[in-house]
């Protein structure tokens, strides 16, 4: 499903800590919304509206806890999806977001996979789109083969539950292929796959996407499954886990 303009409002009193999780939350699909303190992410849960918040629990001004309590009482914003982060890993911690109405608990560094996780849950809840599996961009050579013959083509996206191709000449919906997929220094992985989504060049009208087709993968050996769940999270993020000082995101 599509993320396209759902936003999810960000507050935490470090620079660092909002600097990357918006780059990585971006390329999620999300539009991002940053605060630096309690007061001004409560401000803009009530002017911007967004899907979701993600809050620090020691936010400056007013703390994390007391913007969450903020929200629950106000009936125009008693729907809203809030997550809150801390270092903080105690269960009393976590007992008190809790027991004040939060969607999601995370302990920093936060983890890639627990972030998709947590706000696939919270967007599904609220009944927005959502995804099962963390998608990133992929502007890679695959092959795809189908009846004995093999076709490069350059990627789009890929998750672990499949892939968007880009190609002139897509093949019919329902038609079985394979894939290779090559990564850097190892054998590559290879799946068994079906296409469930296709679009030629069309005429006319905006092109939202480039012309190709959506492959779903439905037969992977679990090595193969194993390298693509790490694989995923490094093309997603592996820069900003290289360059970030402290540690704010983790891969796992």
């Amino acid at each position: 499903m599509n993320y396209r303009n759902r936003s999810i409002l960000i507050a935490d009193g470090s620079k660092t800590v909002i600097m990357y999780s918006s780059i990585v939350i971006r390329r999620m699909g999300f539009e991002v919304i940053a605060a630096q303190n309690g007061e001004d992410a409560l401000k803009l849960v009530k002017i911007q509206n967004p899907d979701l918040a993600i809050l620090d629990v020691n936010l400056p001004c007013m703390d994390g806890i007391g913007v969450l309590k903020e929200i629950r009482k106000d009936g125009g914003l008693a729907h809203a999806a809030v997550v809150m982060i801390s270092l903080d890993h105690s269960p009393e911690i976590r007992s008190a977001c809790r027991d004040h109405g939060c969607d999601g608990y995370l302990t920093k560094p936060i983890k890639i996979s627990e972030l998709h996780r947590t706000l696939e849950q919270c967007l599904k809840k609220s009944g927005a789109a959502s995804r099962r599996y963390i998608r990133t961009h992929f502007d890679k050579e695959v092959v795809v083969s189908y009846s004995g013959e093999s076709e490069r083509h350059y990627a789009v996206t890929l998750s672990e539950g499949g892939m968007l191709v880009r190609c002139r000449k897509p093949f019919p919906v329902g038609t079985m292929v394979d894939v290779r997929i090559p990564i850097p220094g190892e054998e590559q992985i290879m799946s068994k796959g079906e296409v469930i989504y296709n679009k030629e060049v069309s005429y006319g009208e905006p092109a939202k996407i480039s012309p190709g087709m959506a492959i779903r993968f439905n037969e992977m050996s679990e090595k193969n499954r194993r390298k693509l769940q790490s694989y995923v999270p490094e093309v997603l993020a592996g820069d900003i886990l290289r360059e970030q000082g402290k540690s704010v995101l983790a891969k796992g």
